[in-house]
């Protein structure tokens, strides 16, 4: 039934893309008498992606960043979440100054930074060898305008929502330009809580085991964030970042919790496991940077940047477990699992860009240098602890080149690095050191057919280095029979991207793309088939995965008062793993989103997000569809600066994802109930002149940053 509704919602909605297809109207302005079409270019293909231009072309009054973020190709935007079709993970850049928090407080401090100061943003799905090889990322990188112009500008903004409990967010943003000095400054807080319920089934030979437990998730969180610059000349300038964790902590209560073990035979319940009980996580991400920029001459740049940032982690769960047979209930008995991280990651970057006979050519240098101390213990039957240390320094180097020969356009480069690695387990007296060197090509050809008409093809190697947390061998307890272990000896994977491109025009994009993974780093569930009290999520190099896709994506103005994007990714995924636990599995996925906007008159706007996940195979894991729909009013009072918002999410109440998956011939059903029908009001207040300068920055810890 939900697909039918879903379907039907989309069907409506596509009579408007085939007419718009023929029927673009862009802007008109009126200039002594005559009349003046405007158009800005909207998508600019550029090496590895392309580059958006976001003025005049997308209306940012009202919405924030991350609202501007979903409506991009490729780009995918739920709850806190970044994410890219066809990638594991985003890294998110503001001025070439990579945003160094961890991945639930991006999307937060990104909303705290005003949608009004952004020039263009650039979307890079395929890295180049000036970007560190880590992982199958992607790059979003936004570019704030510029302006000679001094003075002060600032916004204040407030939000209150509401689902199965309140929440409340805020944030504030201040920006001060002189001759010479320039900062951006701002702080954001947020304490939102939602409801997750969760029903899975366990289907075991002589039985099952019926899961329900619904949590409350509260998240509280306040970051204050600086950048300070000063120019020493036209050609020289020189910026300080600094990010200060005021609050991170995440509270996750069991509002029930029980497992009950069923006969096959008899259908009856044999036993019954309550659990109750609360997790506490901190994770305080304190970072600071200095770039330093110098123009050599009108062609050549140079740029040093040095980066430090220290992640402190703890979670303390705590549970009382009882068991009832029959009529009799066992005492209770608590239990604990704790822990408490540090990561210390210290990096420097150099980068050189220079002309190079008729070509473009960089180079550039990079060593990071990254220390980790990992304190658990866990009471409660068995007592345990251990502390583990792990070690990692990475030298890299790198050399691209670039020509573009009439409709021709060319792009290779190398990267190498070697790293070395030590994890020592003091208590279970385990010590592992490698050392290991790589090199990574890249390469990309395209060719422009005419203005509208443009295809390339582009190449990148990378590596996937384990989660440091994956490569500790502690067993962290998450109920009386389940817990969650890492594994020292975990290798590094190597990945393979090959993407074809097509562009036409400004506003249409199509996508193919093929992804290679082998011995794939990853946390399975596994489970025994002659035992119920077996549950184990084990760290290992598991699986080997083939990803072929397709993304499309179109932009369109039919009207003065209408305006839509519609985007769609379909993957073709295929498992297989040489541990007989996971059996070879193949099979579809994808996501089909409309985005619609609805002018009446200036100051009023309406907007109305379509998204559908059609069912299949999503991480190894079979997936049911659900489709979701979104919808908000803006109102803007332009003449004091205040943009009034309210919005309904999920107002079918229909985004209930049901997974399937089989361990070891066990097959488990899962159902999330996520909290999101939400209702939501926000007020945004804006002052001063709204001018920005531009501080470009790139900081040197890129990849180490992504596997906290």
């Amino acid at each position: 039934m939900k697909t039918k509704w879903s379907i039907c919602v989309l069907l409506l909605w596509l009579p408007v893309v085939c007419a718009a297809q023929n029927d673009t109207i862009m802007p008109v302005v009126k200039l002594d008498g005559a009349v003046v079409t405007a158009h800005n270019e909207f998508i600019k293909p550029v090496e590895g992606g392309y580059k958006l231009n976001i003025v005049g072309n997308i209306d940012t009054k009202g919405i924030k960043t991350t609202d501007i973020l979903r409506r991009l190709p490729m780009i995918i935007i739920k709850d806190k979440s970044i994410s890219m079709a066809g990638k594991e993970a985003v890294e998110v850049y503001v001025d070439n100054r990579q945003i160094r928090l961890p991945a639930d407080q991006i999307s937060g401090w990104l909303n705290s930074f005003p949608p009004e100061n952004i020039k263009e943003i650039t979307v890079i799905s395929s890295p180049t060898a000036k970007y560190t090889a880590e992982g199958n990322i992607g790059i979003i990188k936004i570019t704030t305008k510029t302006t000679p112009n001094q003075g002060w500008k600032g916004s204040l903004s407030a939000e209150y929502g509401l689902n199965s409990y309140s929440s409340y967010s805020g944030t504030a943003f201040a920006s001060y330009t002189s001759s010479k000095l320039f900062f951006d400054g701002s702080i954001y807080y947020d304490n939102i809580s939602s409801k997750n319920t969760m029903k899975y089934k366990s289907l075991y030979p002589d039985g099952e085991i019926v899961g329900y437990n619904p949590k409350k998730w509260n998240n509280h969180s306040a970051l204050a964030s600086l950048s300070l610059g000063y120019n020493f000349s036209s050609r020289t300038t020189l910026i300080a970042d600094l990010k200060i964790p005021v609050k991170n902590t995440t509270t996750i209560t069991d509002i029930d919790n029980y497992a009950q073990y069923i006969n096959s035979s008899s259908l009856a319940v044999d036993s019954t496991i309550f659990s109750k009980g609360s997790s506490v996580s901190d994770a305080n991400t304190f970072s600071t940077g200095l770039y330093f920029s110098h123009k050599i001459s009108n062609e050549a740049d140079l740029s040093v940047s040095a980066d430090y940032l220290t992640n402190k982690a703890a979670s303390d769960r705590e549970f009382v477990s009882q068991t009832q047979t029959g009529q009799e209930i066992s005492p209770g008995i608590r239990y604990r699992s704790t822990s408490d991280a540090t990561y210390d990651i210290a990096t420097a970057k150099l980068d050189f860009e220079f002309p190079l006979f008729t070509c473009r050519a960089s180079a550039g240098a990079k060593a990071a240098f990254i220390s980790t101390k990992a304190e658990n213990s866990f009471s409660g039957g068995l007592n345990t602890d251990n502390i583990f240390r792990y070690d990692e320094n990475i030298q890299s180097v790198y050399f691209d080149l670039r020509k573009k020969a009439g409709k021709w356009s060319f792009y290779g480069g190398l990267r190498g690095e070697f790293t070395q690695t030590s994890g020592d387990s003091e208590t279970m007296s385990q010590k592992n050191d490698s050392a290991y060197f790589n090199i990574f090509p890249s390469a990309s050809v395209a060719y422009a057919f005419d203005k509208s008409h443009r295809i390339s093809l582009q190449y990148s190697d990378r590596i996937q280095r384990p989660k440091y947390n994956y490569l500790d061998p502690f067993k962290y307890y998450i109920s009386k029979y389940s817990y969650s272990v890492g594994n020292p000896y975990l290798r590094p994977s190597r990945i393979r991207n090959l993407e074809l491109i097509y562009t036409y025009g400004d506003s249409f994009q199509a996508k193919l793309y093929y992804t290679v993974q082998r011995d794939r780093v990853g946390k399975l569930v596994i489970l025994d088939p002659n035992d119920y009290c077996t549950e184990i999520e084990m760290a290992n190099n598991y699986l080997n995965t083939d990803v072929s896709g397709l993304t499309l994506y179109k932009s369109l103005k039919p009207a003065r008062w209408y305006s839509a994007t519609l985007s769609g990714n379909v993957e073709y995924q295929s498992y297989t793993s040489k541990s007989t636990l996971f059996d070879p599995i193949r099979g579809f996925k994808g996501m089909i989103s409309a985005y619609n906007d609805f002018y009446v008159g200036d100051n009023l706007r309406f907007m109305i997000n379509l998204t559908e996940i059609i069912p299949g195979l999503y991480n190894y894991r079979v997936r049911k569809n659900y489709f979701q729909a979104d919808c908000a009013v803006v109102y803007s009072f332009k003449t004091i600066g205040i943009d009034l918002k309210a919005e309904l999410s999920d107002l079918f109440n229909t985004a209930n994802p049901e997974y399937t998956y089989i361990s070891n011939g066990v097959k488990q059903i899962y159902n999330n109930h996520y909290d999101t029908r939400a209702f939501k009001i926000s007020a945004t207040w804006k002052f001063g002149n709204w001018k920005n300068r531009n501080m470009k920055k790139s900081t040197s810890n890129t990849e180490e940053r992504s596997r906290l």
